[in-house]
C-alpha cells in the first residue's frame, strides 16, 4: 500500500505517467512470449458522433458523422501505442502523422519496420512521410469486405478495429 501511495503521491512529476504505460507495455508484451519492442504497428481512424459540449467537431461526409475521429497505432498484439482525437472531418493521413511521432517517443525512438493501414492511407506523399521521417513501409490491406458483402477479418489490421471496440465498451 505504502508503494502505491508514493506512485499517486509522485503524480505530478514530469514523465511519471509515460513511464508507467512504457514498463506496463513492454512487461504485457513479455508475458505475450513477444520481444520488447514491436516491428509492425497497426494504424486506423474511426469516426464517433458527439455532443455540442467540449471539443472541437467537425463533419466527415464519408461516414456522414457529426463529431469527432479517433486516430489509433497498435502493435501486432492491439495493444494501444498512441491515440489522437481530432474533429471528424480530420483527412486520415493528418491523423497518422501525429501518432506515429508519438509511437517513436513511447519506444524510444526506436523503429518499426512497417505500418498495416487500409485504403484510407494509400497515398504515395504519405508513403514517402512515413520512409523518410518514421524509416517504414506502409503496407494498404485490400478491402474484403466489398467484394464478399460481408465482415472479414483483414490480416494484422483487424487489431486496430479490435481496439476501438476495447475502447468504446470501457469509456466512462
Amino acid at each position: 500500500m505504502a508503494h502505491r501511495l508514493r506512485l499517486l503521491g509522485s503524480v505530478g512529476k514530469v514523465g511519471v505517467w509515460k513511464k508507467s504505460q512504457r514498463a506496463l507495455y513492454f512487461a504485457v508484451r513479455n508475458a505475450a512470449g513477444r520481444s520488447r519492442l514491436p516491428s509492425i504497428v497497426v494504424i486506423d481512424s474511426q469516426s464517433v458522433k458527439t455532443g455540442k459540449m467540449g471539443g472541437e467537431r467537425g463533419y466527415n461526409g464519408g461516414n456522414r458523422v457529426k463529431g469527432r475521429k479517433r486516430h489509433i497505432a497498435t502493435d501486432s498484439l492491439g495493444l494501444p501505442l498512441a491515440i489522437s482525437v481530432t474533429a471528424a472531418n480530420v483527412h486520415d493521413l493528418r491523423g497518422a502523422k501525429r501518432v506515429l511521432p508519438q509511437v517513436r517517443k513511447l519506444l524510444l525512438r526506436r523503429s518499426f519496420k512497417k505500418i498495416h493501414a487500409d485504403g484510407a492511407y494509400v497515398a504515395q506523399t504519405f508513403k514517402d512521410w512515413a520512409k523518410e521521417k518514421i524509416d517504414a513501409v506502409v503496407r494498404i490491406s485490400k478491402n474484403l469486405a466489398q467484394k464478399f458483402k460481408q465482415f472479414v477479418p483483414v490480416s494484422q489490421r483487424w487489431v486496430a478495429e479490435r481496439t476501438f471496440s476495447w475502447i468504446y465498451d470501457f469509456r466512462v
